[in-house]
Order: C-alpha cells, then sequence, then structure tokens
C-alpha cells in the first residue's frame, strides 16, 4: 500500500493533515466553544499533545519492529498480546467503516445543498464514492500530487472564512468562559487530533527512518492545531455566546448546526455558506481518502496469513463495498450505533492501548516512559469515562448561556 518510493516529509504531513481536518472542524467551535476561549485553548492544546505522544508510541513501536507492512493489529499482538490485538481489530473496524459511512453522508448533504439538487443523495453519493474511491485506489502518485492541490483550494476557503470572521471580530467576546461546560468537549477534542490509522503507512513511506517520520508527526499535526486555533479564535471572537435569533454559538449548540450556520447569519454572508460549504466537501473527501488508506493497509496486515486474500481488489471490495451498501440502505442506524460507540472506540484504539504499550518495561528508557504512561492511562481513563457517561445519559452537561448573556457587552 505504499504511496510512492519518494515520499517526502511535506507530503506525507500534508497526507496526515488531509485525514484529520474533517468537515467536524466547522462544528468544534460550537461544541468546545461554548466554555469559553481559555478552556477551549487549554484543552485543545493538551489534547494535541496527548494525541502526539499516543502516535509517537504506535510509530516507535512499529519501527522498533521493522516489518515492511506492519499495522496496528500486527503491533499490538506482538506489544501486548492476542487480547489486545483482538481489541484492536474490533474498535478499528466498527470506529472507520462508522467513520467511511458518515463521510458518505455529509457528502451527499453538502452536495444536495451545493448544487441545490434535494431528493437526490442517493445519486450524488455514489457520485462522490466513485471518485473518492478511485481516487483512492488507482492513483498512487496522484494521492500526494492531488492531495496537496486539494488542501490548498480547502485553504483558500478557510481564508475567506477567516477573512468574514475578521469583519465582526470583537476581542471582548474572548474573555468570557464556563469551565463546568468543558469535559463535555473532550471527547470531540480528541478526535479532532485523531490521524493514528495513517501511522503505519507513513512508517513505511518513510522507509521506517525514525526522525523523518517524527518531523512528519509535527509537521502534520502542528498544521492542524493551527489551523484549529485560528478558526476557534476566529468564531469565539464573532459570535456571541447567546442572544436573539440564530446568531449565536447557543442557538448552533441546540440545534447541532456548524460555526458557519450563525457566521452566515450574523453576517448577512452566503459567501460565508457557501465557503463553508466547498471546505466540507473537499475536507470529506481528503479524509474519506486518507482513512480508505489507512483501512486498506490495516486490512493487509489483518489477512497477511492468507497472501491469496490480501489482493488490492479484496482488499478494496472490503474496505468500501460495507460502507457503501450500509450508507444507501441503513445509514442512520449505523450512524446512530457510531454516535454511541465511535468515543469510545477511539479512546481505546488510539489511547489506552498504546498508553499500555508505553507502560510495558524491560527497554532502555522503560523508567521515564512508564510514567508517562501511566499518565496517559489516567487521563484517557477519565476520557472514557466521561463518554460512556455522557452517551449513557447518566452526565448531561449544558453551557450556563444566562451567565454569558448578562456579561456579553452591551446587554448588561
Amino acid at each position: 500500500m505504499a504511496l510512492s518510493s519518494r515520499a517526502t516529509v511535506p507530503t506525507t504531513a500534508l497526507l496526515l493533515v488531509g485525514n484529520t481536518v474533517g468537515a467536524g472542524i466547522l462544528g468544534i467551535p460550537v461544541t468546545t466553544g461554548l466554555a469559553g476561549f481559555l478552556p477551549s485553548m487549554l484543552a485543545i492544546t493538551a489534547g494535541w499533545g496527548l494525541m502526539l505522544l499516543t502516535a509517537r508510541v504506535l510509530a516507535d513501536g512499529i519501527v522498533r519492529e521493522r516489518r515492511q507492512g506492519m499495522d496496528l493489529p500486527s503491533l499490538f499482538e506482538a506489544s501486548l498480546g492476542p487480547v489486545a490485538k483482538n481489541i484492536a481489530i474490533a474498535t478499528y473496524l466498527l470506529l472507520f467503516y462508522g467513520v467511511l459511512i458518515a463521510y458518505l453522508a455529509g457528502a451527499s448533504a453538502v452536495l444536495s445543498s451545493l448544487l441545490g439538487m434535494p431528493g437526490q443523495g442517493a445519486w450524488l453519493l455514489l457520485g462522490f464514492f466513485v471518485v473518492a474511491g478511485g481516487f483512492t485506489l488507482f492513483g498512487v502518485k496522484l494521492v500526494h500530487r492531488g492531495n496537496a492541490l486539494f488542501l490548498l483550494v480547502m485553504g483558500i476557503a478557510f481564508v475567506v472564512l477567516l477573512f468574514k470572521c475578521s469583519q465582526s471580530f470583537d476581542p471582548a467576546l474572548l474573555s468570557y468562559h464556563d469551565w463546568p461546560f468543558l469535559p463535555g468537549a473532550v471527547p470531540i477534542i480528541l478526535c479532532a487530533f485523531c490521524f493514528h490509522n495513517l501511522i503505519p503507512l507513513v512508517c513505511s513511506e518513510l522507509s521506517m527512518e525514525k526522525d523523518r517520520i517524527e518531523k512528519t508527526l509535527y509537521l502534520g499535526t502542528g498544521i492542524v492545531f493551527a489551523i484549529n486555533v485560528l478558526w476557534m479564535v476566529s468564531v469565539l471572537g464573532s459570535l456571541p455566546a447567546s442572544g436573539p435569533g440564530q446568531a449565536n454559538l447557543e442557538a448552533a449548540f441546540r440545534l447541532n448546526q456548524p460555526a458557519t450556520i450563525p457566521l452566515a447569519a450574523a453576517l448577512h454572508s452566503p459567501a460565508v455558506t457557501l465557503s463553508g460549504a466547498v471546505f466540507s466537501l473537499l475536507a470529506l473527501f481528503t479524509s474519506f481518502v486518507g482513512v480508505g488508506l489507512g483501512f486498506m493497509n490495516f486490512l493487509k496486515d489483518l489477512l497477511s496469513r492468507w497472501s491469496a486474500a490480501g489482493g488490492k481488489g479484496v482488499l478494496a471490495t472490503l474496505t468500501f463495498l460495507p460502507p457503501l451498501c450500509v450508507s444507501l440502505l441503513y445509514p442512520d442506524f449505523f450512524l446512530e450505533a457510531l454516535n454511541l460507540t465511535g468515543g469510545v472506540c477511539l479512546v481505546v484504539l488510539f489511547g489506552l492501548l498504546p498508553a499500555l504499550m508505553a507502560c510495558k518495561p524491560g527497554r532502555r528508557g522503560s523508567k521515564w516512559k512508564r510514567a508517562g504512561g501511566w499518565t496517559m492511562i489516567v487521563l484517557f481513563s477519565l476520557a472514557l469515562l466521561l463518554e460512556i457517561f455522557q452517551e449513557a445519559g447518566w452526565l448531561v452537561i449544558d453551557p450556563r448561556v444566562d451567565h454569558w448573556v448578562i456579561h456579553l457587552p452591551g446587554l448588561g
């Protein structure tokens, strides 16, 4: 599943960026920003650091094993045993089949809105699937080149959004906070820095060279971090927490809307809606390609003992056919299941299992690694409990918007 024998740090880092920056970034200021600017920035920084640490653990493990084509099942089996391997397989399949279905459903909705073709969702979904799936399967060199082009267009759309936000930016809006609301945003923040499915492919692309792999991880995740920070600052400085109508964060939170909808209402700007739609569509496309590449690499490793079953046609069928069928026949059911289990799967697969690897004794420098591993276990366990409690309805966290309304400039 190698992309190119000439993979470089910048192009591989951009692949991570394309995989990580999904359309969900447009909603992060709503779900996370209601805690306030300072809490959000601290949480985003901590989430970035934690996910980068677990990525380093996974990358170091693959480099140490030095097995070309090794993916997460074999890595967890070599490090933690067969039980960890089985947990990884189950959580990976549930998480990323669900993610691919969500991308297809999201692309259908965005295309329907962008092209003004209501009622044509199934055909638009199929069109997106053919283009994105074909790009993933038949564009080995095209992935490197095309990904940079798509990210460039995404960048232009993002700059337009930032420029529009600057027209109504009020620094005073950044001074408000609601710390008790922050725990509800923790799983979303971790999802915003989830790129770990591509780490085995990155290691393979960069010839198991640890220095280049580390540079790629820092560069790719650093760009994602900067994008999240810029977007958070722009939105939280442009929209009040609450108020009349829908031009505020609370209304978007209640209606489950991305930040572009209240921004368009506040600025009376169709350019915000258009830029948001273009950004969302390309983000879904690049993320679909990244997840597809990682999924095929995962299945290749999983089926390696049956070499005849690891052909590209079989891998492609197993990767793309199930989400296509489910997204056309039963999308609501599966997306509901993903909402209930997705956060749990992510925390277990890319949080707790790598943390357990870091705790494993017997290697050079393991004392400090074990200390860091146990720290990560505690933090990810808390995140896991928060996710379970919220999904089970045992913990309901709402923003204290009345407090904010009283103290908004000019309103109290």
